[in-house]
């Protein structure tokens, strides 16, 4: 917890402005929380009707941790019976420490026929969640499926969805074929708790517009596994409106390229003010770019503008066509004008790192 780095925009969030830190003198089930290595002392009430939690607030002080744990966990469990509520708090603290599921999801087709229900959300890593402000009804939980893990194949990486971004941070085989472009696309990410919770799944089905994931995969040969819609190039599925459907892997196939990334922050921790994602990749020049704010889209040399080769002219010409091709907006990180200037920086930079590359192989 004295880790400032975790103190990012999405659980201070919580802290700040949570749904649920309120009042209720008439409640009828008052508990107590006190955590004294961190000072935590935290008072939840809930309203009852039956067997059913009606409404539920807490108050008390603590940390943006404790403070948006409780904000969440009560977010789950109004409207559930007693029982439920139970279970449903219990395996919440145990998912938070990785030590349980929500719920024993025994099957992808269990998963994704329980997502169909609109007010039914898989919660990944529960990271994201925050950008959204819908209630759940049935928090889905693949943590049980084994979809935790990296299989590298001769011809490809096979990425489950609930495998953490600190896995793919430190990836020998996978950060060795980008040469380091994940990890430095990764490592700024909040902060490793962060990383630690935060799904690849999550991340790429999000595609939210700050994404350093999206923009340093978007620039490979990187395929999207759905469960009912099969197997779609992320290029394509960055731009597909969000459904029902479960994301199962993201695969990645060793074709032979260079890779490089890049972004600008105002501090460390936040989000990127704007990320690009270089690549020749089997003679393919391509750039991403992503946090326009907007959505990440990659960019081919389709002017043929690198087709001699790079050097320092090239690339240049190609960083300000780019630039001049990608629609930025502003913000209160940074202007749009800021932006443009910042494509064309880092641009040219990612290429130069490319043609060194290839000139060392």
């Amino acid at each position: 917890m004295e880790n400032r780095s975790f103190y990012n925009e999405i659980l201070t969030e919580h802290n700040m402005h949570p749904d649920f830190k309120h009042d209720i003198p008439d409640a009828d089930i008052v508990l107590d929380g006190v955590n004294p290595s961190c000072g935590d002392e935290i008072q939840l009430k809930l309203k009852t009707d039956g067997d059913i939690i009606t409404d539920g607030a807490f108050v008390g002080d603590g940390c943006a941790i404790s403070q948006a744990s409780a904000d969440i966990m009560l977010g789950m469990v109004i409207g559930c019976k007693k029982e439920d509520a139970l279970k449903k708090s219990d395996i919440f603290m145990r998912m938070i420490r990785g030590e349980a599921t929500e719920e024993e999801i025994e099957s992808l087709e269990e998963a994704y026929e329980l997502n169909q229900k609109k007010a039914n959300r898989i919660v990944g890593g529960m990271m994201w969640m925050r950008m959204g402000d819908n209630r759940m009804n049935t928090a889905i939980d693949m943590s049980g499926l084994g979809l935790d893990k990296i299989e590298e194949k001769d011809d490809e990486f096979i990425i489950g969805a609930m495998v953490s971004l600190r896995q793919i941070e430190l990836h020998d085989g996978l950060n060795k074929y980008t040469h380091g472009a994940v990890c430095e696309a990764v490592k700024d990410i909040v902060g490793v708790q962060f990383r630690n919770l935060a799904t690849i799944g999550g991340s790429i089905w999000g595609r939210f517009g700050f994404s350093d994931i999206l923009t340093v995969f978007l620039a490979m040969d990187a395929f999207v596994e759905l469960y009912n819609g099969g197997m779609i190039p992320l290029r394509e599925f960055v731009n597909m409106k969000q459904d029902r459907d479960v994301i199962v892997h993201l695969i990645i196939r060793k074709t032979p390229g260079v890779f490089a990334y890049a972004s600008v922050r105002n501090q460390r921790t936040d989000f990127p003010v704007i990320a690009c994602s270089a690549s020749c990749v089997d003679g393919e020049y391509r750039l991403a770019v992503g946090a326009r704010p907007g959505r990440a889209m990659l960019v081919l040399d389709e002017e043929g503008l690198l087709t001699g080769g790079l050097s320092d002219d090239t690339e240049k010409a190609f960083a300000n066509w780019v630039s001049d091709k990608v629609p930025v907006g502003s913000n209160h990180r940074a202007g749009a004008e800021y932006r443009s200037r910042l494509i064309r920086v880092l641009g040219q930079r990612l290429l130069k790192k490319i043609e060194e590359e290839q000139q060392w192989k």
